[in-house]
């Protein structure tokens, strides 16, 4: 691959990954705010939303991490 398209798809990898980050920020205020809310946080329906929403994020972390723009700027670099 040429130098420009190289460039050029680290450029939408890292606008992606940008995106990305912003959107899952939203979800976590998003969720901050749920449970600010008046929810009762004993309750085991709200924990279990709670435990679900912790997965999520660190599978979404570990994707973006793994899909990362650094991540794949330094895979490239040492091949």
């Amino acid at each position: 691959m040429n130098k420009h398209l190289t460039s050029a798809k680290n450029q939408q990898t890292k606008a992606t990954s940008i995106d990305e980050m912003e959107a899952l920020l939203d979800r976590i205020a998003e969720f901050k705010e749920f449970m600010n809310s008046s929810v009762d946080t004993s309750d085991p329906g709200v924990v279990q939303e709670y435990r679900l929403f912790k997965q999520y994020i660190e599978w979404v972390s570990e994707d973006m991490a793994t899909d990362s723009y650094i991540c794949t700027t330094n895979q490239q670099s040492s091949h």
